[in-house]
């Protein structure tokens, strides 16, 4: 499917990195709120809830508001909101500041999360929907596998190399950017990718009007 249509690629890699920097969420983000700002379970808990929570809640309101706007705007915007607040969240040990960053950080994943989805579905060629779903699935699959690994090796060398106050906020701005970066990587090809799945939806009405029992 990929081979046959590389804009494949584009839905695959935001999952990837999506998944890649909620590793990074659930690995050094995780120590750096318990560690160095001394959060309770409790209270660590509802901070971290605060960007996986609206990612469940607005999955239904997203996939409703996509057949108005189309899921690529709705992937890259949410992708971006995502992306900068997940980078400011690593700058701030204010309380009610650091809430606001991964509750906006939160909604923004909520609004990219369905869409991204979305956008690997229609851009598969008939008949090979449930092979991409399955690769898209998979791909993700390593970026959450691998980001708490990077994350930790990321840190290791700013920790190394960068000044202790400002270690972190780096750390936190590389997985926020990688976001942007995608974003800013796709813009180019966005009218290519909205052309691209008018001719899979067009091909998928031309085969189910093929296959109606009513022209017979």
């Amino acid at each position: 499917a990929a081979i046959e249509n590389p804009y494949l690629a584009v839905p695959f890699l935001f999952n990837f990195i999506d998944r890649f920097t909620v590793g990074f969420i659930i690995s050094s983000f995780n120590i750096y709120l318990r560690e160095s700002l001394g959060f309770h379970p409790g209270t660590l808990g509802l901070f971290l809830g605060l960007v996986l929570f609206p990612m469940s809640l607005l999955s239904y309101p997203s996939a409703v508001l996509s057949r108005k706007t189309g899921v690529l705007p709705l992937v890259l915007v949410g992708s971006t909101m995502y992306g900068l607040f997940l980078g400011l969240s690593g700058t701030t040990s204010e309380y009610w500041v650091l809430f606001s960053y991964l509750l906006l950080c939160g909604i923004g994943a909520g609004v990219m999360f369905v869409p991204s989805m979305l956008l690997a579905s229609k851009m598969s060629k008939p008949g090979l929907t449930a092979t991409t779903m399955s690769a898209f699935t998979g791909i993700g699959s390593h970026g959450f596998m691998l980001g708490p690994i990077d994350s930790v090796n990321v840190q290791n060398f700013l920790v190394a190399n960068v000044p202790s106050d400002y270690a972190f906020p780096s750390l936190s701005f590389f997985f926020g950017f990688l976001e942007i970066f995608l974003v800013l990587l796709t813009i180019p090809f966005f009218k290519k990718i909205l052309t691209k799945i008018h001719h899979v939806e067009k091909e998928r009405e031309e085969i189910s009007l093929a296959n109606s029992p009513h022209l017979f």
